[in-house]
């Protein structure tokens, strides 16, 4: 029965594009795994650290995409409501988005001109990445969309239209004329992606074009979820890139930069395991946000899965370490150690942060999530400023894992016990 029962299973993913999106995942991962790899070798080490610089900050930047928009686009059409609301939504959503985005293209700008730079030489990279923000949206809000009304074989094809772009674009373009022939491949690449999954969402757009203006109310509690979503999101997301930051300005080496920066790869690229389960199962979690006795059983049953998961995932990283650093090239054996401590961080955030994190989200307990973020983002700038001084690169990585420590148990706490309180009162 047990064997029935998980292929019955299986063929019940399969029919609702699960297996799509993560073989697309892959797919994905490993092509820009191998492009990275070769983009490393093909550009010195010196002017890759350079491009880390630029590309870290245009990445800060870039945590404010949307002001949440997409957050709350994915959370509000998940729900069970009108296809006239959802369509309003979608036009909402759009409008908001490209014109914050705009904005954020012309900050980046104005501060790869004038602003300060603890590397000015990354200055004109900087300044060519300025308008990432606006050509990226475009792909990101229409998949978001796809997922919404759970087209995942859809989904997952726009997914890979768009890393094909990004890496034949950026491998071209480094090949060339170096790193800014790859920054000129990644915007044709992102436009292109872009175009085509828009085409894709024709029906989206027509329907959001006809659709009447969202009412004022609907429009302040979507505000108010996206906003909040968007601060979370900024504060944990900081906690990846505030280490490359906090390291250029107390580490002045690029080398340094780099060799963290290569560290981080796979760990971090390794989170698109864990994220392909919640990209999956988020439409059916918001669709069911405030029926605890479906939640409950469900949770577990993802959260014993990716544990499992993801421990042979981090004993294969921890042991295999000499030989998957050894991948990026001699210069960068002294990342070993660093790898090993960030493999560890993976699995408590694939684990714990993120499972809780987004079913947090899903039941619209955005404000925790903040406060959670909060917190961690204070812990995570004093342990850098504290680590990194003392033990430069290797301090950033145990700052890292540490405050993933914190955020999990606090997460995962609330949660079990904001599903208990739910029970209770059904």
């Amino acid at each position: 029965m047990k064997i029935k029962g998980l292929l019955g299973m299986m063929g019940d993913l399969k029919e609702k594009g699960f297996f799509q999106i993560f073989l697309s995942d892959v797919i994905n991962k490993a092509l820009n795994f191998v492009s990275g790899i070769i983009i490393i070798n093909a550009v010195d080490k010196y002017l890759y650290g350079l491009y880390t610089n630029g590309f870290n900050i245009v990445s800060i930047f870039m945590l404010f995409t949307g002001l949440g928009v997409i957050s709350g686009v994915l959370q509000f059409c998940s729900e069970t409501r009108e296809q006239e609301e959802k369509n309003a939504i979608y036009r909402f959503g759009a409008r908001f988005g490209m014109l914050v985005n705009f904005l954020l293209c012309a900050a980046i700008l104005i501060y790869g001109l004038w602003g300060a730079l603890s590397m000015p030489e990354a200055r004109g990279m900087l300044i060519a990445l300025s308008f990432l923000p606006l050509v990226q949206f475009i792909y990101q809000y229409y998949a978001t969309c796809f997922r919404t009304r759970k087209e995942n074989k859809k989904y997952a094809l726009s997914m890979n239209i768009n890393t094909i772009g990004y890496v034949a674009g950026t491998l071209i373009g480094v090949l060339v004329y170096d790193v800014y022939g790859m920054i000129i491949g990644m915007y044709a690449g992102y436009l292109g992606s872009g175009v085509i999954t828009a085409v894709m969402a024709k029906d989206i757009i027509k329907e959001g074009g006809r659709a009447k203006p969202l009412a004022k109310p609907l429009r302040r509690n979507l505000l108010h979820y996206s906003l909040v979503c968007c601060g979370s999101n900024v504060i944990s997301q900081l906690l990846y890139l505030l280490d490359v930051f906090i390291l250029g300005i107390l580490v002045t080496d690029p080398r340094v930069t780099a060799s963290y920066s290569v560290a981080t790869k796979i760990p971090f690229a390794l989170i698109f395991i864990p994220q392909a389960v919640i990209v999956f199962v988020y439409p059916y979690f918001a669709e069911h946000s405030t029926d605890f006795a479906w939640i409950k059983p469900h949770y577990s049953h993802m959260k014993k899965w990716m544990l499992l998961m993801n421990a042979v995932i981090t004993v294969l990283g921890v042991a295999l370490a000499g030989q998957i650093v050894g991948i990026f090239g001699e210069q960068y054996e002294d990342t070993v150690l660093l790898f090993r401590i960030l493999m560890l961080s993976y699995f408590f955030s694939a684990s714990f942060q993120l499972p809780s994190g987004n079913v947090l989200a899903m039941l619209r307990k955005v404000n925790i999530n903040l406060v959670i973020a909060a917190v961690s983002g204070i812990a995570n700038i004093l342990l850098d400023i504290w680590l990194i001084q003392w033990y430069g690169s290797k301090g950033a990585a145990v700052a890292t894992l540490s405050v993933v420590l914190i955020s999990s148990v606090i997460s995962t706490v609330y949660l079990n016990s904001h599903i208990k309180k739910g029970l209770a009162a059904q």
